[in-house]
C-alpha cells in the first residue's frame, strides 16, 4: 500500500508540470492588454518552452547536489511563484508577466527528467515497463484539466485570474513534503536494470564522466528525439491555421478537435508499454507514422470528421512517441546514468518542439517557394515519415537493452560485441 501511495504523489507532481501553457488559452486577451507588442506578447507562450530547456538541464547537477524529494519541492515552490506573479501582477508590467511565464516554465523539465529516474526505483516489478508511460497520461491529464480550467476562469477577459489555477499546487507541495518516496542515490551509471549484471565500478562519478560514457545509441535516439519535434508539432501547432483559415471550418470544432485528441492521447501514454512489445524496433516509427497519417488526412479527405480523427491520430502519435523515446532510453539504465539520460531526453524533447514553429516554415519555404499552413502541414508529415524510418536501427538496439533479461542476453557483453 505505501509503494501505491508513493507513486501517486509522484504523479500528483507530474500533474502540475505543465501548467505553463495557459498562455495558450488566454493569448489573445493578453495581447488586448498591451497593444501594439505583440513581438513581446509572444513570449508568454514561448519563453516556458526555453526555460524548460534549462530546467532539464539543471537537473542534472541539482540531482548531485540535492535529494530527489528536495529537488521537486524546489520545483513546485517555482511553479506557483511563477503563477502568483502573473496573477497579481501581470497586467501591471508585461515583464513582470513575463518574469513570471519563464518561472514557471522550469519545472516543466525538472519535474518530468526527476520523476522519470524516481518511478522505475519505487515501482513493484510487474508495473516497471508501465510507470513512465503512466507518467505522460499524468502530464498531459494536467495540461488538459488546466487548459479547460484556465478558459472557464479567464471567460470575462480577466486573463490573470486563469493563473487561479496554480492555487491547485498549494495542497500538493503539503502532501510532497509528507509522502514523496526518499530514493536512495544509486552511483551506478551504465547498467542495464533489466539484467543480472553486476555494476560496473568507476571511481570518477562527476557529470563529465557520465555524460561522456552515455552509450552511443542513446544519443542517438536523443538526436532523434530532438530532430522528431521539428515535424510531429509542425502538425499540431499549424492544423488550428489550416482548419480555420483554408478550410473555413467552425472554431468550436477545431477547440472540440483538440480536447478530443488529448483525451484519447492519454490512453495512448498510459499504455506505451503495450505498444512497445508489440511494435519493438518499430516503436518509433510507428508513433510518427500516425503522425503522418494525421497529416495527409487533413490535406486530402474532405470530411470535417475526418479531419477531425486525423487530428485524434497525430495527439496519440505525438504523445506515443515522447512516452515510448524516455521509456526506452531511460528504464534501462540507474543511477548517475539514469539522471542524465532522463534530463537529456526532456531538453531534447522541448528544444525540438520549441524549435518546431521555426523550422517548418523554413523548409516551407525553401520547397514551395510560400508559407502556409497547409505546406508547412505537408513538410511535417513526410519529415515524420524519414525521421521515423532513420529511428529503427537504434530503436532495435534500444529495446533489446530494455527487455535483455527476457533474452538472457546481457547489454555490457552486447556493447562489447558491437
Amino acid at each position: 500500500m505505501k509503494t501505491y501511495l508513493q507513486l501517486g504523489v509522484v504523479y500528483l507532481t507530474s500533474f502540475t508540470a505543465w501548467f505553463f501553457v495557459v498562455p495558450l488559452v488566454v493569448y489573445g486577451y493578453i495581447t488586448n492588454s498591451f497593444p501594439g507588442q505583440g513581438s513581446l506578447t509572444i513570449l508568454m507562450m514561448t519563453l516556458p518552452s526555453l526555460f524548460a530547456m534549462v530546467g532539464g538541464f539543471a537537473a542534472i547537477p541539482l540531482t548531485r547536489i540535492m535529494s530527489k524529494k528536495s529537488i521537486v519541492i524546489v520545483a513546485l515552490c517555482l511553479s506557483l511563484c511563477g503563477g502568483l506573479i502573473i496573477r497579481f501582477m501581470g497586467t501591471s508590467s508585461l515583464t513582470i508577466a513575463l518574469i513570471g511565464a519563464a518561472i514557471t516554465g522550469i519545472p516543466a523539465g525538472l519535474l518530468p527528467s526527476v520523476n522519470n529516474v524516481v518511478l522505475p526505483n519505487i515501482a513493484p516489478e510487474k508495473l516497471r515497463e508501465k510507470v513512465i508511460g503512466f507518467n505522460y497520461a499524468m502530464l498531459t491529464l494536467g495540461m488538459v484539466i488546466v487548459t479547460a480550467l484556465s478558459g472557464f476562469l479567464a471567460a470575462d477577459g480577466d486573463w490573470v485570474r486563469a493563473y487561479s489555477v496554480f492555487y491547485i499546487i498549494i495542497p500538493i507541495i503539503t502532501i510532497v513534503i509528507f509522502f514523496y518516496p526518499r530514493v536512495k542515490d544509486n552511483t551506478t551509471q551504465d547498467i542495464a536494470l533489466t539484467t543480472n549484471t553486476e555494476p560496473k565500478e568507476r571511481n570518477d562519478s562527476s557529470l563529465i564522466s557520465v555524460l561522456s560514457s552515455v552509450p552511443k545509441f542513446v544519443i542517438a535516439l536523443l538526436i532523434v528525439r530532438f530532430i522528431a519535434g521539428f515535424f510531429y508539432m509542425g502538425i499540431p501547432l499549424n492544423a488550428s491555421e489550416y482548419f480555420i483559415n483554408e478550410r473555413d471550418i467552425n472554431s468550436s470544432l477545431v477547440g472540440m478537435g483538440a480536447s478530443i485528441a488529448n483525451f484519447f492521447a492519454i490512453f495512448g501514454t498510459a499504455f506505451v508499454f503495450i505498444w512497445l512489445r508489440k511494435l519493438k524496433r518499430f516503436s518509433l516509427m510507428m508513433a510518427l507514422v500516425l503522425c503522418s497519417i494525421a497529416g495527409i488526412a487533413s490535406l486530402t479527405l474532405p470530411s470535417v470528421y475526418a479531419n477531425m480523427f486525423g487530428w485524434i491520430l497525430a495527439g496519440m502519435g505525438t504523445l506515443i512517441f515522447s512516452s515510448a523515446v524516455n521509456t526506452l532510453v531511460v528504464l534501462g539504465f540507474k543511477g548517475k546514468m539514469a539522471e542524465t539520460i532522463s534530463s537529456l531526453c526532456i531538453v531534447a524533447m522541448f528544444a525540438g518542439e520549441f524549435l518546431a514553429g521555426y523550422v517548418s516554415p523554413l523548409l516551407s519555404n525553401l520547397i514551395f517557394g510560400g508559407v502556409s499552413a497547409s505546406a508547412n502541414i505537408q513538410v511535417a508529415t513526410v519529415g515524420c515519415i524519414i525521421i521515423g524510418i532513420a529511428s529503427v536501427p537504434y530503436c532495435k538496439i534500444a529495446y533489446k537493452h530494455l527487455y535483455a533479461s527476457e533474452k538472457k542476453e546481457s547489454f555490457v557483453d552486447k556493447e562489447i560485441n558491437m
